[in-house]
């Protein structure tokens, strides 16, 4: 679509993502048809304004991740599961939708059948054979990448997944992990309503303490008794959704686009309970409560889709073109055609070096995945196996490459790109820890044999 120029190919595939998002509001609206008029155009404006002020969800909807095509088959799932009189055909293809999109969409399946079940309003015998016909579905449209995958890689299962597999090393034993998750249950429940790179650091504590209590009321609002079906399968499907996010930040870490179910189900939770108070009649306390509630969520999440746009402007012009695209740039006119390259961070040096890339823990590379399985030593010990020409380190990392004798005899230093000093002119930005993330990279390149490095 985009010949040699991917902005075009980023925004043909941002705008797919938005359609696709759009139809997802589209079908909630279909959901909500049978609520009377005021109280469902009230769910709506609040869903639509709690979705376009997420910056976790519309930013990753147009950078390139799947963030919008995820929550779009999302509300396409929750409107086929809970539709009045609705078939099994287009929960079926809403299904297949989610699978094709993400590896990981059966957390949010599973979490939505059972919140069917468990808040069912009908006999539950006819909803099971609804579920299992719409299974069968999804399998037989999710056919296709599952065959061609397993024919052309070997495995249905997404390289990328393999590769993850305990690159952090993880938590050992049984009680440590359980301890572990419950410590990052909280933050995890938290950051469905927090800015798009909260843990870095940086944003006020008042930000925290919003996320936690925004999430924390989406994660319990299905405990209330009631007859509103759909907000507690939503809050369900959140609750679990963190949960399950947990348990990878127990041996992982839980990156920003991970959490598209927590903004979805949430926004749809506080929908309900917003725009339903704004919708209804009378004008007593709910709807004055309403009101302020509604204000409150939109300048906190207001606030942080402000200063994020800002922090991601500053990101891609100190860090990303200025340190990442530098060195790209920089090994591609030092580097041999056959040489290999050795890092963690791929895309922007990848692609502009036009390098063969070494990436830890192996994403694009598996004979990384396989030297990581023989060293069981982190970063570092790939370099002794894989022996690569040149390594992109953080300065954090030195330290450990100079305690390796064996390591620190093959390299020499041979150039280092730093925005530190520009960054440092930001410091007092909400959200200023992501501008440091990467700001220096430091550049080794292996010694011939026979040759020592310099002192």
């Amino acid at each position: 679509l985009g010949g040699a120029d991917y902005q075009r190919a980023l925004w043909a595939f941002a705008a797919v993502s938005l359609a696709v998002l759009g139809a997802g509001l589209v079908a909630h609206a279909a959901l909500l048809r049978g609520e009377p008029r005021g109280r469902a155009r009230a769910q709506l404006v609040v869903l639509f304004i709690l979705c376009a002020l997420n910056v976790k969800l519309m930013m990753n909807t147009i950078n390139g991740q799947e963030a919008g095509l995820w929550g779009g088959f999302l509300l396409m799932s929750l409107c086929a599961l809970l539709s009045p009189g609705a078939g099994w055909r287009g929960l079926g293809m809403a299904a297949a939708g989610l699978l094709w999109t993400r590896p990981d969409s059966p957390v949010q399946i599973a979490l939505l059948g059972l919140g069917a079940f468990v808040f069912a309003e009908g006999p539950r015998g006819a909803l099971a054979i609804r579920i299992l016909k719409a299974a069968v579905l999804c399998a037989v449209l999710y056919l296709p990448w599952f065959a061609w995958a397993t024919l052309y890689y070997g495995s249905p299962v997404p390289h990328t997944i393999i590769a993850k597999i305990n690159m952090f090393g993880g938590v050992p034993g049984a009680l440590p992990k359980l301890q572990a998750f419950a410590r990052i249950l909280p933050e995890a429940v938290a950051r469905g309503f927090e800015p798009i790179y909260s843990e870095a650091g940086g944003w006020p504590s008042w930000v925290g303490w919003f996320g936690t209590a925004a999430g924390a009321f989406c994660s319990l609002y299905w405990i209330l008794p009631g007859g509103d079906r759909i907000g507690r399968i939503a809050s369900l499907t959140y609750l679990g959704s963190a949960a399950y996010l947990a348990c990878v930040g127990v041996s992982g870490l839980m990156f920003p686009w991970y959490f598209v179910p927590c903004c979805i189900t949430g926004a749809v939770v506080l929908s309900r309970v917003i725009g339903g108070a704004l919708g209804g009649a009378g004008r007593g306390p709910a709807r004055a409560a309403a009101v302020s509630a509604l204000c409150a969520l939109s300048l906190a999440l207001g606030y942080q889709m402000a200063f994020s746009l800002l922090q991601l402007r500053l990101r891609q012009d100190l860090v990303e073109d200025g340190t990442r695209r530098s060195v790209g740039l920089w090994l591609h006119d030092h580097m041999r055609p056959s040489d290999t390259v050795y890092l963690e961070p791929i895309g922007y040096i990848g692609y502009y070096s036009q390098a063969h890339i070494l990436d830890y823990p192996g994403l694009v590379a598996p004979s990384v995945v396989s030297a990581r399985r023989q060293s069981h030593q982190g970063f570092y010990g790939c370099i002794d196996i894989l022996k690569p020409d040149w390594v992109v380190a953080r300065p954090g990392d030195l330290p450990e490459f100079a305690k390796r004798p064996d390591l620190h005899a093959h390299y020499a230093y041979a150039a280092s790109f730093d925005a530190g000093v520009r960054t440092d002119a930001y410091r007092n930005l909400p959200g200023s820890g992501f501008l440091e993330a990467d700001s220096h990279l430091i550049i080794l390149r292996r010694l011939p044999e026979g040759r020592s490095p310099p002192a």
